[in-house]
Protein backbone atom coordinates (compact mmCIF):
# COMPACT_ATOMS: atom_id res chain seq x y z
CA UNK A 1 0.00 0.00 0.00
CA UNK A 2 2.90 2.46 0.99
CA UNK A 3 4.62 1.66 -2.71
CA UNK A 4 1.61 2.70 -4.44
CA UNK A 5 1.17 6.42 -2.91
CA UNK A 6 4.70 6.28 -3.41
CA UNK A 7 4.56 5.76 -6.81
CA UNK A 8 1.60 7.89 -7.37
CA UNK A 9 2.69 11.38 -7.73
CA UNK A 10 5.27 9.60 -10.15
CA UNK A 11 2.33 8.49 -12.08
CA UNK A 12 1.23 11.86 -12.04
CA UNK A 13 4.13 13.90 -13.04
CA UNK A 14 4.50 11.07 -16.05
CA UNK A 15 0.74 11.95 -17.40
CA UNK A 16 0.94 15.90 -16.78
CA UNK A 17 4.55 15.84 -19.02
CA UNK A 18 2.43 13.69 -21.82
CA UNK A 19 -0.30 16.00 -21.60
CA UNK A 20 1.76 19.09 -22.08
CA UNK A 21 3.99 17.66 -24.85
CA UNK A 22 0.61 16.64 -26.50
CA UNK A 23 -1.10 20.57 -26.48
CA UNK A 24 2.47 21.50 -27.49
CA UNK A 25 2.12 19.22 -30.32
CA UNK A 26 -1.17 20.29 -31.44
CA UNK A 27 -0.67 24.45 -31.11
CA UNK A 28 1.98 23.27 -33.53
CA UNK A 29 0.20 21.80 -35.66
CA UNK A 30 -2.77 24.64 -35.58
CA UNK A 31 0.21 27.09 -36.43
CA UNK A 32 1.53 25.31 -39.13
CA UNK A 33 0.63 27.01 -42.71
CA UNK A 34 1.18 23.21 -44.47
CA UNK A 35 1.62 19.58 -43.06
CA UNK A 36 4.97 19.09 -43.88
CA UNK A 37 6.16 22.21 -41.47
CA UNK A 38 5.08 20.00 -38.78
CA UNK A 39 6.93 17.00 -39.39
CA UNK A 40 10.27 17.42 -37.92
CA UNK A 41 8.69 19.50 -34.80
CA UNK A 42 6.40 16.41 -34.63
CA UNK A 43 9.78 14.20 -34.19
CA UNK A 44 11.06 16.13 -31.85
CA UNK A 45 8.15 15.56 -29.57
CA UNK A 46 8.08 12.01 -30.30
CA UNK A 47 11.82 11.85 -28.79
CA UNK A 48 10.42 13.86 -25.58
CA UNK A 49 7.66 11.26 -25.04
CA UNK A 50 9.24 7.65 -26.09
CA UNK A 51 12.88 5.96 -25.68
CA UNK A 52 14.50 5.25 -28.70
CA UNK A 53 17.48 4.97 -31.36
CA UNK A 54 15.33 5.97 -34.50
CA UNK A 55 11.42 7.47 -34.78
CA UNK A 56 10.13 8.19 -37.73
CA UNK A 57 6.47 9.53 -39.12
CA UNK A 58 4.79 8.16 -41.83
CA UNK A 59 2.43 9.10 -44.09
CA UNK A 60 -0.15 6.78 -45.66
CA UNK A 61 -0.76 7.60 -49.39
CA UNK A 62 -3.62 5.70 -50.94
CA UNK A 63 -2.63 1.69 -50.33
CA UNK A 64 1.22 3.20 -49.59
CA UNK A 65 2.85 4.52 -46.09
CA UNK A 66 5.89 6.95 -46.69
CA UNK A 67 8.56 8.16 -44.33
CA UNK A 68 8.08 11.76 -44.58
CA UNK A 69 10.73 12.69 -41.34
CA UNK A 70 13.12 10.18 -39.70
CA UNK A 71 15.38 10.69 -36.58
CA UNK A 72 18.29 8.15 -35.40
CA UNK A 73 18.54 6.69 -38.51
CA UNK A 74 22.21 7.87 -39.17
CA UNK A 75 23.36 5.86 -36.51
CA UNK A 76 23.20 3.01 -38.81
CA UNK A 77 24.04 4.61 -42.16
CA UNK A 78 20.69 4.57 -43.65
CA UNK A 79 19.07 7.49 -43.05
CA UNK A 80 19.41 8.91 -46.69
CA UNK A 81 17.75 5.40 -47.29
CA UNK A 82 14.34 5.52 -44.85
CA UNK A 83 13.12 8.28 -46.71
CA UNK A 84 12.73 7.00 -50.13
CA UNK A 85 10.91 3.87 -48.94
CA UNK A 86 7.36 3.41 -49.91
CA UNK A 87 6.02 0.38 -47.68
CA UNK A 88 2.66 -1.16 -49.18
CA UNK A 89 -0.18 -1.65 -47.01
CA UNK A 90 -0.62 -5.27 -48.11
CA UNK A 91 2.38 -6.28 -47.87
CA UNK A 92 3.42 -5.02 -44.29
CA UNK A 93 1.15 -6.25 -41.78
CA UNK A 94 2.29 -3.98 -38.76
CA UNK A 95 1.26 -0.94 -40.81
CA UNK A 96 -1.76 -2.44 -42.38
CA UNK A 97 -3.15 -3.79 -38.67
CA UNK A 98 -2.34 0.08 -37.16
CA UNK A 99 -3.60 2.03 -40.08
CA UNK A 100 -7.20 -0.18 -40.18
CA UNK A 101 -7.80 -0.60 -36.42
CA UNK A 102 -6.75 3.25 -35.68
CA UNK A 103 -5.14 1.67 -32.28
CA UNK A 104 -1.15 1.70 -31.65
CA UNK A 105 0.61 -1.75 -31.82
CA UNK A 106 4.22 -2.25 -29.70
CA UNK A 107 6.08 -5.25 -30.93
CA UNK A 108 8.46 -5.69 -27.92
CA UNK A 109 10.24 -8.71 -30.13
CA UNK A 110 9.74 -8.87 -33.78
CA UNK A 111 11.62 -12.12 -34.05
CA UNK A 112 8.91 -13.41 -32.15
CA UNK A 113 6.37 -12.41 -34.78
CA UNK A 114 5.96 -14.86 -37.48
CA UNK A 115 4.93 -11.83 -39.67
CA UNK A 116 7.50 -9.56 -39.20
CA UNK A 117 9.06 -8.67 -42.68
CA UNK A 118 12.27 -7.53 -42.63
CA UNK A 119 13.63 -4.17 -45.10
CA UNK A 120 16.87 -4.67 -46.20
CA UNK A 121 18.99 -2.75 -44.53
CA UNK A 122 17.16 -2.41 -41.01
CA UNK A 123 17.69 -5.57 -40.00
CA UNK A 124 19.23 -3.99 -36.64
CA UNK A 125 15.58 -2.97 -35.26
CA UNK A 126 14.50 -5.89 -32.59
CA UNK A 127 11.32 -3.83 -31.74
CA UNK A 128 8.53 -1.25 -32.54
CA UNK A 129 6.07 1.04 -31.86
CA UNK A 130 3.89 2.71 -33.98
CA UNK A 131 0.91 5.15 -33.10
CA UNK A 132 -1.65 5.83 -35.46
CA UNK A 133 -3.02 9.61 -35.83
CA UNK A 134 -5.66 10.05 -38.41
CA UNK A 135 -6.45 13.59 -40.17
CA UNK A 136 -9.22 14.41 -42.93
CA UNK A 137 -8.89 17.10 -44.94
CA UNK A 138 -12.08 18.23 -46.91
Amino acid sequence: MALARIKCPQREMEERRFAQILAETIALILKASAPEDVFDPIMEKMQQLVQGDAFNLMLVLGDYAQVVSQRGYEKWGVEDKITWLYFPLFQYQTLRMVYEKGEPLLIPDTSAVSWWLEVPGFEWIKCTCACPSRLEIG
